[in-house]
């Protein structure tokens, strides 16, 4: 059958398959077409820890749902109820510039790039990776064996998923307007291509969305799910090289998480909280020596003490998501978010990669069994991933899924 053939194919899948061929934003009407949804979507967050953490200060004390946590995840305490920690995970081949290795395994594409193509394919960003004080050494995703880098400046990342616009019109407003005119001009382009058939059907979903357009403009500024955001940056002059800016860097990186989750703007999130190389003092947490010099060479207390002050930045954003209100109005972010925090390694002290300290965090929209401790013999850190993957809605038998690992644990799923 010719290709003309095809463009004049009178059913559904045909059509469809125009629609792509003719290099539409397919996933963006979906998006604008849902806008209105009343129930709130799942979430993914992928946190990467750089250098592991001393496993006997690290993993809980006790028993599956009452367990009490050493200094290094102790500033977890007062949100461990949304927590699922996972002691006896091991990693193969651990160490310093592996990162990617983190949530890709020995695949070419990790996790969170893969979820951005499937689970973001709904918003108009299928995926933001931020970082502090990441740039430089390494990065936690992998895109056909390329490590794309971070944004490390809040600022940035501000301005890029919400734009400058000023005026009356709420920032949800703005964005859902832009996509709706992208999608408008691609519908008028690919037109001219069509026999009667699918001009008729292309008709059709080109009414669907001035419909939505006319709903937005009748639609008062501040109402809805999204306002005009408040990014308070004060205290931040831009200066993201700068150690003692740790702090207020991620807390800014973590309050745009919530943002973007609030207008739906993305669905997949990668944080990375440093580098691979862990070349950076954090002197707001009180520690004389850097990151680095306190896994090798300084007293344990110190790189104890480091991963105690990282476990209080995943805090801050637990529970930001907590505290916030959902989409459909009955739930917390909390509640329909899957937070996934890795490392490169287990102990960084000897470069190990027995015990390392993966967690999980929120629930998913009901698919994890949070406020636990569980024990694994000896896992494989990629079984991790699946069990993410599957948390999140993806079938990990279907042919297009990379198969990280052997499947999911046991004891996190609903």
């Amino acid at each position: 059958m010719s290709k003309k053939s095809n463009l004049i194919m009178p059913n559904r899948r045909g059509f469809l398959k125009t629609l792509a061929g003719a290099s539409l934003v397919a996933s963006n009407m979906f998006w604008v077409r849902s806008a209105f949804a009343a129930d709130a979507p799942k979430r993914v967050i992928f946190v990467y820890v750089p250098d592991g953490a001393i496993p006997e200060a690290w993993h809980p004390r006790g028993s599956e749902t009452s367990f009490t946590l050493p200094a290094s995840s102790a500033p977890l305490e007062s949100v461990k109820q949304h927590c699922i920690f996972l002691n006896g995970i091991n990693m193969n081949n651990p160490g310093h510039g592996l990162t990617s290795k983190t949530l890709a395994g020995d695949q070419t594409t990790s996790l969170d790039i893969f979820m951005a193509k499937t689970l973001g394919a709904a918003t108009p960003f299928s995926q933001i990776q931020l970082g502090v004080i990441s740039n430089g050494h390494g990065s936690a995703s992998r895109l056909n064996w390329s490590e794309p880098a971070y944004e490390d400046n809040p600022l940035n990342a501000f301005d890029r998923l919400f734009g400058a616009g000023a005026g009356t019109e709420d920032v949800a407003t703005r964005k859902k307007r832009r996509v709706l005119d992208t999608n408008l001009e691609a519908l008028n382009q690919l037109r001219r291509k069509l026999g009667g058939f699918e001009q008729s059907r292309l008709d059709e979903h080109t009414a669907a969305i001035e419909k939505i357009e006319s709903r937005l403009t009748a639609t008062p500024a501040g109402g809805g799910a999204c306002t005009n955001p408040v990014f308070n940056t004060s205290g931040f002059g831009g200066n993201t090289g700068s150690d003692v800016n740790f702090e207020i860097i991620s807390e800014l990186q973590m309050d745009l998480i919530a943002l973007a989750f609030k207008c739906d703007l993305t669905r997949v999130v990668s944080l990375m909280l440093g580098n691979h190389q862990a070349d950076f003092a954090i002197p707001e947490a009180d520690i004389d020596s850097s990151y680095h010099q306190s896994i090798h060479g300084r007293p344990a207390e110190d790189y104890i003490a480091y991963r105690s002050y990282f476990s209080e930045r995943l805090r801050y954003l637990i529970q930001t998501l907590a505290d916030t209100d959902d989409i459909d109005g009955s739930s917390k972010m909390i509640d329909n978010t899957i937070i996934l925090q890795v490392s490169d390694m287990a102990d960084g002290r000897f470069h190990s990669g027995d015990n390392a300290p993966y967690m999980l965090a929120g629930g998913g929209g009901g698919s994890l069994r949070r406020g636990r401790s569980l024990s694994f013999n000896g896992a494989d850190y990629r079984d991790v991933l699946d069990t993410a993957a599957v948390a999140a809605g993806i079938n990990i038998e279907s042919g297009g899924y990379p198969g990280y690992g052997n499947g999911t644990l046991s004891g996190i799923l609903s």
